[in-house]
């Protein structure tokens, strides 16, 4: 009796011992709200989904279906839409119905340009990224990121940086054309910048490593850099607005993105290109609250892509020709940006007539670099 007693409590110790016993580590899982998007092509938002996957498929963890997490996310919400980022706790309690182990949710908004380089017009696409992460089970902010901000001139030793973290190749920026594998490139930047805090220690262990390099290199001066350019529009807009009114001229002025010339070195076109596209909004506002009409920055874009499909490479002269059909009634501005000597940048506007070849206005802005 005393011999089966031992052995009834034998097993129960084993049995104990076994389910007492660590577990192998289970699969995280992480459930992500769709995200919102503001501007961007269908394409475009779909990469920016892919890359998603792909960067936390990377990482190690599970992803909820999508539409278990959009319907449990309507079901909480009661079907409202925001436009902006949901607060933590909403997610907190989101990650608890789901029983996962973090929730994501983010924002992503593209703005996508020209600017001239060489002798043609270069597509130029920045996405800005929102991304907040919750750690459900601790209840806690893992991941708050803002403004997160990358264009897609970045470097391909940035690309290559990322190693296997993406899904497919990454996409060449051309000269021109549809701005679509600009924005895909854009936002794939963007938001593995804005992940890249929380995901790069688990992509490490998980054999990849992501290490995206920081802010934008300028070519001095660049503390300067946001507000030099709303100064240079008010300062070419006061002498542009007084020549055209004085020639009392009705038609719209379509503003042409600006050309970069008399630049050498790759730090010093990114400081040109930075300036440059900042400049051509700011000039347009500046030129509408002088009272003078302009053309949509969107419907130039249109323009310029459907014409640099066919015929790429046009000299500034060309374009400016083929634009005068597509867009008839207007005058154009035409200006470039240039490096003078090693501390001094030159900012060249012009007001022409398509019609005639004149040139109605012109100024100039000379720009001192701060060291």
């Amino acid at each position: 009796m005393k011999k089966r007693a031992w052995f009834i409590w034998g097993a129960l110790l084993t049995i104990s011992a076994f389910v007492s016993a660590p577990r192998a580590q289970e699969t995280e899982k992480i459930a992500i709200v769709p995200w919102i998007f503001k501007g961007g092509t269908d394409t475009a938002q779909r990469t920016a989904k892919e890359t998603l996957e792909k960067l936390f498929s990377s990482a190690g963890l599970e992803m909820i279906p999508e539409g278990r997490v959009t319907s449990a996310w309507q079901n909480q919400t009661n079907f409202q839409q925001s436009s902006e980022v949901p607060a933590p706790a909403e997610l907190v309690k989101l990650g608890q119905t789901l029983k996962v182990d973090y929730v994501l949710a983010g924002k992503a908004e593209w703005h996508s340009r020209s600017i001239w380089v060489g002798l043609g017009p270069k597509t130029k696409s920045t996405c800005t990224v929102d991304a907040v992460l919750v750690d459900v089970r601790n209840q806690t902010l893992a991941l708050n990121s803002r403004g997160v901000k990358m264009d897609s001139n970045a470097k391909e030793d940035t690309l290559k940086a990322l190693g296997a973290v993406f899904v497919t190749s990454l996409f060449t920026v051309v000269s021109g054309g549809p701005k679509t594998p600009h924005e895909q490139r854009a936002g794939q930047f963007a938001i593995a910048k804005a992940l890249e805090p929380w995901l790069a220690p688990r992509v490490s262990r998980v054999g990849s490593q992501i290490n995206i390099s920081g802010g934008a290199t300028t070519a001095g001066g660049g503390a300067d850099l946001e507000a030099f350019p709303l100064e240079v529009a008010n300062n070419l807009t006061e002498r542009i607005a007084q020549q055209v009114k004085q020639k009392q001229e009705k038609r719209t002025l379509v503003v042409l993105p600006f050309r970069i010339s008399g630049v050498s070195e790759e730090a010093e076109e990114k400081y040109a290109q930075q300036l440059g596209m900042p400049l051509q909004d700011d000039l347009i506002s500046a030129l509408v609250s002088a009272g003078v009409r302009t053309v949509e920055p969107a419907q130039l874009e249109k323009a310029l892509s459907e014409i640099n499909l066919t015929q790429p490479g046009l000299s500034e002269e060309k374009l400016t020709s083929e634009l005068a059909k597509k867009l008839p009634n207007s005058l154009f501005l035409v200006g470039s940006i240039s490096r003078r000597g090693s501390e001094t940048w030159v900012v060249n506007a012009r007001v022409l007539d398509p019609k005639t070849g004149e040139a109605l206005a012109a100024a100039v802005y000379q720009h001192q670099v701060k060291k």
